[in-house]
């Protein structure tokens, strides 16, 4: 299809960027929120009354609160990947 697609390419990586910092956000709240879990369940607080207050399932609570570390973090898949057909949606 011939036509000037600059523009739109420009849009594309704008969104890119700026979606690359929303997830580094996410990183960051995320690190926060773990580590706010831990102290309550350390602290005596059920799994429940957090998960309440979270959203999370007690289960999801209970692995966070038992794990040693940085809890993983999807990364996004890249553009090889789908091309070679891994299942995920194009």
């Amino acid at each position: 299809m011939p036509g000037n697609h600059k523009p739109q390419l420009s849009a594309l990586a704008g969104v890119c960027r700026r979606l690359d910092g929303a997830r580094h956000r996410v990183a960051e709240l995320e690190a926060q929120r773990d580590a706010l879990i831990k102290a309550l369940r350390g602290n005596g607080v059920t799994g429940s009354a957090v998960a309440d207050c979270t959203g999370l399932s007690a289960g999801r609570v209970t692995q966070i609160a038992q794990s040693n570390g940085a809890t993983p973090v999807a990364k996004p898949a890249n553009a090889a990947n789908r091309s070679r057909g891994n299942g995920r949606a194009k």
